[in-house]
């Protein structure tokens, strides 16, 4: 569900263009190496932004894939109660010689707010935050991103949990009564099939330190190689509700690698497609519609909250 801010006022905060610079976040720096500053040396310097660089550690293969990053542009400031945060853009990029990716936080540096009444006007220091970004672990590369020099980049770690099927475990003997009175409110499609996902009530804080990542995909019998779904999700809304739901668009084919298998290789795998994350609302059911013949799994993601 998209919700709408409370807000608004703006609160200026003015963000002067200037020279370029490059600055490594220090955190992480035990990672750094001469063939990191090499690949570092890659990237451009953009007039009036800071190139910054996050060093990761090295991790298994399985922790690596099981581990997502979560970017975090933002500046402390002196704020009363109500809740803060930058405007701003994040978005995900590219190089062209070499396909590196790299991140870009483009901002004027306004400050929007709730506008709350509290008690008094104490003030504390708080990190408020821009727009932020997830993208998978990678100790191979620096992560690299530009944001003006006015602005701090810290981020977070994020654990997945098991792969399970919304067929099997829907948890609709664990679903909220709001959430299960809100069903019926999402539509019947043709030639779709609707798989329903409830989420098991939560803490107000654990559920903002938690994500879902909805895969859909389809049971085959395949070879060794690795194998990608071919498709793409996109949302729509309840109409007259604004409730979100996702349609997955398939026809049914795959991509793979092309190793050689050995024979009698063949084995059931769930192959999946493009795959979304969303944020935990226990309060509404997750809808997804398929093709039918497709299912859909999910995994919970989760965070401390810590910010490096």
């Amino acid at each position: 569900m998209k919700i709408q801010p409370l807000f608004l006022i703006a609160i200026p905060f003015i963000v002067l263009m200037s020279c370029t610079t490059t600055k490594k976040v220090p955190e992480g720096k035990e990672a750094y190496t001469p063939d990191m500053q090499k690949i570092i040396n890659e990237y451009p310097e953009i007039t009036g932004f800071e190139k910054r660089a996050i060093f990761l550690s090295e991790l298994s293969p399985e922790e690596q894939d099981n581990t997502r990053i979560e970017i975090i542009p933002g500046k402390n400031l002196y704020v009363d109660c109500n809740h803060y945060g930058l405007q701003g853009e994040m978005s995900r990029r590219t190089l062209e010689k070499n396909g590196y990716p790299f991140f870009f936080f483009n901002s004027r540096g306004e400050v929007f707010s709730t506008q709350m009444a509290c008690p008094d006007d104490t003030k504390q220091l708080k990190f408020v935050t821009g727009e932020t970004i997830m993208t998978e672990y990678r100790s191979d590369l620096p992560l690299v991103v530009y944001t003006s020099q006015f602005f701090d980049v810290k981020y977070s770690l994020w654990k997945g949990g098991k792969v399970k099927s919304v067929r099997n475990h829907g948890n609709g003997t664990l679903a909220s009564e709001e959430a299960l009175n809100s069903v019926i409110d999402f539509p019947s499609k043709d030639e779709y099939e609707r798989h329903v996902l409830f989420l098991p009530p939560l803490d107000r804080n654990d559920e903002i330190n938690r994500k879902v990542e909805i895969i859909p995909g389809k049971t085959l019998k395949v070879d060794c190689n690795n194998h990608q779904m071919t498709g793409t999700i996109r949302t729509e809304q309840v109409t007259g509700f604004g409730y979100d739901y996702w349609v997955f668009e398939s026809d049914g084919n795959y991509a793979s690698t092309r190793m050689g298998c050995p024979d009698n290789s063949l084995q059931d795998k769930f192959i999946s497609g493009e795959t979304k994350l969303l944020n935990y609302n226990s309060r509404l059911p997750l809808v997804v519609y398929t093709p039918k013949g497709f299912d859909v799994n999910y995994k919970i993601w989760e965070t401390s909250g810590k910010m490096y």
